[in-house]
């Protein structure tokens, strides 16, 4: 050590020092005296400082061959390192397949099912919710079919009751289904111990979802959160998520002209129309709502959207507003399909689950 090295040079010189002194007085029994003393502690020093430097050498090389390639990748599957086995929770939508996809990516954490909540009456598109988008929910019983994992889902029975930005718990209120859900979903997945969700600027939704985890004791994962617009949109088009418009209520879009479009093919638009007015890119601000029809997470097949109309809810001359029907879809299987299982939707009720087979949920008519 340093220490070592120091000390050494100190006895020297001190030596040094000495032997000049006793040559200088002549006096032969003072040099053996001075050597006598000073050549043992310089022998012990000299060792222990060796010793000292070959530990350093043999812990520097252990470390090198710990920080291998093939080191870090053993080391990243021990049982001790924390892995997030999530729940991914899902409108069919652009944003919650975005961030199950950053989640996939993360060696800690893996999507292990998916959960929906969805109108009680099924021919209903479109619900007054401040926390779920419901519309082409009907298509969401094919995500099992898509992904090859299991979609759990719950209708409704609540509604937005507890509206202040900190949630207490209501009965009545619609965060008390999505308790319900993810109850029944982690009573079925023993390795269940997150949850993913797209919220990206909305508090009133992110306190809601974490809410509920504290109680379940499960993490929460919002990849998007505080992520800008423009980046989000950009991501979605780069990452291969081919998401349609399926409503919009904004200045600059309407349902004639844009519904049933893929983001790619109106991202130009739609940062104009922030520009010009202010929105939000990404449709954080409720300007308009997607369905995926096909994504990497997509493993078995994509959707296709083979009957649909347009349903205008509104002829604002300003901002006119309106969504797209899905009547029928059908899920068109990608080559190697055969080898990833279907996944099942399981509905959640009160007190009770109910599967629904990968056949029966990739039905060619949404009814």
């Amino acid at each position: 050590s340093c220490f070592d090295a120091h000390f050494i040079v100190v006895i020297f010189v001190a030596f040094v020092v000495v032997i000049v002194d006793a040559f200088a007085v002549a006096d032969g029994a003072v040099i053996i005296e001075a050597l006598a003393c000073i050549i043992p502690v310089v022998v012990v020093r000299a060792s222990a400082a060796w010793s000292s430097t070959c530990a350093r050498v043999r812990v520097t090389r252990r470390d090198k061959v710990h920080t291998s390639p093939r080191h870090r990748h053993i080391a990243s599957r021990s049982p001790r390192a924390m892995v997030y086995y999530a729940c991914a929770l899902t409108s069919g939508g652009k944003d919650g397949t975005l961030a199950a996809m950053l989640a996939q990516s993360r060696a800690d954490a893996e999507v292990v099912c998916y959960a929906n909540v969805c109108p009680s009456a099924n021919a209903v598109d479109e619900l007054d919710s401040h926390c779920f988008q419901t519309v082409g929910h009907r298509c969401v019983d094919a995500l099992g079919a898509l992904t090859g994992k299991d979609v759990y889902r719950r209708r409704l029975r609540g509604s937005s009751v507890s509206t202040a930005m900190a949630y207490e718990a209501n009965d009545a209120d619609e965060v008390e289904d999505l308790r319900a859900l993810l109850r029944a979903a982690r009573r079925r997945e023993p390795r269940l111990n997150a949850v993913c969700s797209g919220a990206i600027l909305s508090d009133y939704q992110r306190l809601r979802v974490e809410h509920v985890c504290a109680e379940l004791g499960l993490t929460s994962l919002a990849p998007l959160w505080r992520m800008p617009q423009r980046e989000v949109l950009e991501r979605v088009v780069s990452s291969g998520i081919d998401a349609r418009l399926v409503k919009v209520a904004a200045m600059g879009l309407s349902p004639e002209a844009h519904l049933g479009k893929s983001i790619a093919d109106v991202s130009e638009t739609l940062i104009r129309v922030e520009e010009l007015y202010g929105s939000h890119c990404a449709g954080e601000g409720g300007e308009f709502e997607t369905l995926v029809v096909d994504c990497p997470l997509y493993a078995r097949g994509r959707l296709a959207l083979t009957k649909t109309r347009v349903e205008k809810t509104s002829s604002d001359a300003f901002a006119p507003s309106g969504h797209l029907v899905v009547d029928e879809f059908e899920v068109v299987l990608k080559p190697g399909a055969e080898g990833v299982a279907p996944g099942r939707v399981i509905w959640v009720e009160d007190g009770e689950e109910s599967d629904m087979s990968a056949d029966e949920a990739a039905t060619a008519t949404a009814r």
